[in-house]
């Protein structure tokens, strides 16, 4: 399914976000990702599929 999914974003021309998650992940980083991809959409206007694997 994440094969697809990034699939159908390159041919979309959209750019792909995807979180990795580590061990120590906080949530100060998991709100700057959030932000980033916030900005990047909203601000920036550009296309953004944002992916967050079923595993994580």
């Amino acid at each position: 399914r994440q094969s697809l999914t990034r699939l159908s974003t390159f041919l979309s021309e959209y750019t792909c976000f995807q979180i990795e998650f580590r061990r120590f992940y906080s949530t100060k980083e998991w709100q700057d990702d959030i932000k980033s991809v916030m900005l990047k959409a909203g601000l920036l206007k550009r296309p953004i599929v944002f992916l967050i694997a079923d595993t994580q």
